[in-house]
C-alpha cells in the first residue's frame, strides 16, 4: 500500500536547510527527528545555497531602481527651477 505524499511548508524546508548548513546536528539526526529522508534535506540545503546570491542581488537591484527614479525626479525638479531662475533673470533685466 502506497503512502500519501506529505507536503512540507516553505518555513519548515528553510529551517531544516539552515540547520543542515549549521552542522550542529547530522543529517541522520535531522531526518529522524522530522521523519524526512536525508537526501531531501540535502536537496533543500543545496537550493538554499544556490538561491542565496539571488536574495541579495534582487534587493540591490530594487534599491538601485528606486534610487534611479529618485534621481530622475530630482533632476526634473532642478531643471524646472533653473528654467524659473532664467525666466526671472530675463524679467529683471527688462
Amino acid at each position: 500500500m502506497s503512502q500519501k505524499r506529505q507536503r512540507r511548508t516553505a518555513k519548515l524546508k528553510a529551517r531544516l536547510a539552515i540547520e543542515a548548513l549549521k552542522g550542529e546536528k547530522s543529517l541522520s539526526e535531522l531526518s529522524n527527528e522530522y521523519d524526512i529522508d536525508p537526501r531531501q534535506i540535502t536537496r533543500w540545503k543545496n537550493i538554499l545555497i544556490d538561491s542565496a546570491e539571488n536574495l541579495f542581488e534582487n534587493k540591490n537591484t530594487q534599491n538601485r531602481t528606486v534610487m534611479d527614479i529618485e534621481k530622475q525626479e530630482l533632476r526634473r525638479g532642478l531643471n524646472e527651477m533653473m528654467r524659473n531662475v532664467d525666466y526671472l533673470k530675463k524679467k529683471l533685466e527688462k
